[in-house]
């Protein structure tokens, strides 16, 4: 037995994926079963498969190794198949990545193959090379496809059961993130003619470390109530927190979570109110409302004024259209800031084959999605009220909303390609490719000796198509030679002094015969004449269907047909049968001529 091993390692962002496809060749006396040897550091965590298993079980060794011995299904031969696989996490701290040898104790000849394969950001290099070295292009090319081989760090051979390999490891730089930011704080104050005003604060927050969002609200303001997330939650006073905070629960999400809004609703319950009457020209200025340890990157205050009123600048008057768009735009920029974010934690991710990659890949569509819509949206708003808005105005806003969906689509595009690439690069991995690539289960012994017992299909179908020719043959055989029996002329009684004599003529002996005949009938030469033709014809005739008779012998009853006639098949059956018609059919069309 012969043993070729493939070990394929692929380091990703949070774990070294192992997988070992060992490779028996048996030749000689079939076999029940196979064995290999590991670290026992490795067992608890190995998984073992085999398309020909039909169990295993495994031993400590003397030496401290693990021993699993395969059964298999049958007694076998040829080609067998075995695949190990088994993770090492990627903890913190780790310099280095081992590569275990799994032994066979293969007696016959060894061939051993290690290919690592880099799926991350982490640096690696050889630390330890023992009985390897690069394994040839030309067997490179014969293994693996150009993707995979473009995409492997290193590809080692090695003809002992005693290679070594150990990986410097360097974790990558910890991906810079911000764990938590305010993109957008958006206060929208209502007042009625009375001077009462009430107060919503939507924050667009992204949080992934802090519990609470504390809140600094002005003296003669009292907060109502607080959602985060659509959902209701009550805020808490801290004691030791400075005169007027709040603290707002918050959720932390992962990096590849969505971000979410916070909205405050706020009142204005000082005994005199905080703005005087709406009688003239009254000055309203925004709350000192203030987000307190959270960076805040934009800040919006809009007003809505009862019936009759209307806005006053100092610069001019300011148009409630252009600036309801302008408001929708600095939201657009917010959530375009959010999108880069959760791009970035989306590649992070990507490829790992985990749940935290499905979630973050959903939330990713999900959102892209959401801004999309978004700008188109603000941009049929601003359509809709062109009227209502100068040109000036108009087209500075129809270029911003312009360059604001390109850039969503150079995000969505870009990140598609990247992906794509990603994917494609998926189907190389060497993890997948060997597992994929084992199917050997091996040749039982019974299936061996049925192949054996059998004749072979190339010669039940040469011999069925030699009965088949003969068939047409002695067809054509029997067909002339009954023309030839319909055409002979019926016996005449001739005179005793004229009857002709019983010679046989050859064509050559013509002129000879109308010499010595030279009184006789004509018509007399001529049925002489066409009776030894019919006779010659018939002779040959009968020969042929000899021969015919005789191969058709032979395809019945040989030494072949002998040998496989107790285990024939139906093929092989119908064949003889056809024969043994034949036969019988030549026989009786030689008695009849």
């Amino acid at each position: 037995m012969s043993v070729e091993t493939f070990a394929g390692v692929v380091v990703r962002p949070g774990a070294a994926l192992y997988t070992y496809r060992l490779r028996h060749n048996i030749t000689g006396s079939p076999v029940d079963r196979v064995a290999f040897r590991m670290g026992a550091e490795y067992a608890p965590l190995a998984a073992v498969e085999s398309p020909a298993m039909r169990g295993s079980t495994q031993a400590t060794l003397p030496d401290g190794r693990t021993e699993w011995t395969i059964s298999l299904l049958n007694e076998v031969t040829g080609l067998v198949d075995v695949v190990v696989n088994f993770l090492l996490p990627i903890e913190a701290g780790i310099t280095e990545l081992p590569v275990p040898l799994i032994e066979t104790g293969a007696a016959d000849g060894y061939n051993g193959i290690v290919a690592v394969q880099n799926m991350s950001r982490h640096e690696i290099s050889v630390k330890q090379q023992n009985n390897l070295v690069d394994l040839p292009l030309t067997e490179q090319q014969r293994l693996m496809t150009g993707p995979m081989r473009e995409s492997l760090q290193y590809v080692f051979q090695g003809f002992e059961e005693n290679w070594a390999l150990v990986l410097n490891f360097k974790p990558a730089p910890a991906a810079s993130r911000i764990q938590a930011v305010v993109d957008l704080m958006a206060t929208t104050t209502a007042i009625d003619r009375a001077g009462r005003t009430r107060y919503e604060v939507r924050l667009a927050l992204q949080n992934r470390s802090e519990q609470y969002l504390a809140v600094r609200i002005p003296d003669g303001l009292a907060l109502w109530s607080a959602a985060v997330a659509d959902q209701p939650v009550k805020p808490v006073v801290d004691p030791n927190a400075p005169q007027g905070c709040v603290l707002i629960p918050l959720v932390k999400t992962s990096p590849g979570g969505l971000p979410y809004d916070v909205v405050l609703y706020l009142a204005d319950e000082s005994p005199s109110g905080l703005v005087s009457p709406l009688d003239g020209i009254t000055r309203i200025e925004p709350p000192a409302i203030a987000v307190v340890g959270i960076p805040v990157m934009q800040t919006t205050w809009s007003l809505q004024l009862p019936a009759g009123y209307r806005y006053l600048w100092p610069g001019g008057n300011m148009n409630a259209v252009a600036g309801t768009v302008e408001m929708m735009s600095l939201r657009i920029d917010a959530e375009l800031e959010q999108l880069k974010r959760l791009e970035k934690a989306y590649r992070e991710v990507l490829g790992s084959r985990s749940t935290r990659e499905q979630v973050t890949r959903q939330n990713w569509y999900s959102f892209n999605t959401r801004v999309e819509q978004n700008i188109a949206q603000t941009r049929h708003f601003l359509e809709s009220n062109r009227g209502q808005v100068d040109e000036r105005a108009y087209g500075r806003l129809q270029s911003k909303l312009g360059s604001q969906f390109e850039a969503q689509q150079q995000l969505y595009g870009g990140n598609r390609d990247y992906v794509e690439k990603q994917n494609v690069q998926a189907g190389s991995d060497i993890n997948y490719f060997l597992n994929t690539s084992v199917s050997n289960t091996g040749v039982a012994e019974s299936v061996r000796d049925i192949a054996l017992g059998n004749l072979p299909e190339f010669v039940v179908s040469n011999e069925a198509r030699q009965v088949e020719r003969l068939e047409q043959e002695l067809a054509k055989s029997l067909e002339t030679a009954q023309k030839y029996a319909a055409g002979k002329p019926a016996a005449t009684p001739a005179a005793p002094e004229t009857a002709a004599p019983q010679v046989r003529w050859e064509m050559s002996d013509r002129k000879a015969a109308e010499d010595l005949f030279a009184g006789r009938d004509k018509d007399a030469d001529v049925r002489l004449m066409l009776g030894s033709i019919s006779q010659d014809a018939v002779e040959g005739l009968s020969r042929k269907q000899a021969q015919l008779q005789s191969q058709l012998e032979e395809l019945q009853d040989n030494r072949l047909q002998r040998r496989f006639r107790s285990s024939s098949g139906p093929a092989q059956v119908e064949a003889q049968s056809s024969v043994q018609k034949m036969a019988q059919t030549v026989d009786e069309a030689a008695g009849g001529l």
